[in-house]
């Protein structure tokens, strides 16, 4: 019996600068779980992200010409900026990316955790798992004083320490 996906599940998610109060600029963020049955019967979560930048410094307030004012280069220099702003460079993750400051603690994750992570299905990861597809407005109502943005970047943290 090969490997299948006994479940799947996407939903996405804004992520912000969690010291700027500024929800203008977010990381809108896809996250997909497939629950995976091996052939020897194990379950493991598959759990991969997305991401889509909106009101990203560098790319929107670079001019404050008009587009038909400006310039084929500068045009050009503005995406070229926009483009190191996407995570497939860690170091040059935007702000709102919900690893932004987890990665640039120089925690022990790898960059390849940005993407996602593959973790075995047990009792605590399926209740990671369970919060991290929850609502804000649901999370909120279990989580107590932290802010439910920041409670979800630290589980994606914690399941990235737990791939396998």
């Amino acid at each position: 019996m090969p490997t299948k996906i006994v479940n799947e599940t996407t939903k996405v998610f804004k992520f912000y600068d969690l010291f700027d109060n500024d929800e203008r600029n977010y990381c809108e963020t896809t996250i997909n779980v497939k629950t995976l049955l091996y052939e020897n019967g194990n379950e493991y979560y598959d759990i991969s992200y997305s991401y889509a930048y909106t009101n990203v410094t560098g790319i929107e307030e670079t001019s404050h010409r008009s587009i038909s004012e400006r310039d084929d280069e500068t045009i050009d220099e503005d995406i070229e900026q926009y483009d190191k702003l996407l995570p497939t460079n860690a170091l040059n993750l935007p702000r709102t990316n919900p690893f932004y400051y987890i990665y640039h603690k120089r925690t022990n994750i790898e960059s390849d955790s940005l993407e996602g992570v593959i973790t075995v299905k047990n009792s605590m990861t399926d209740e990671m798992v369970k919060f991290l597809m929850m609502d804000y407005k649901d999370m909120d109502k279990h989580i107590g004083n932290t802010w439910c943005v920041q409670y979800k970047v630290n589980i994606m943290h914690s399941l990235a320490l737990l791939w396998d």
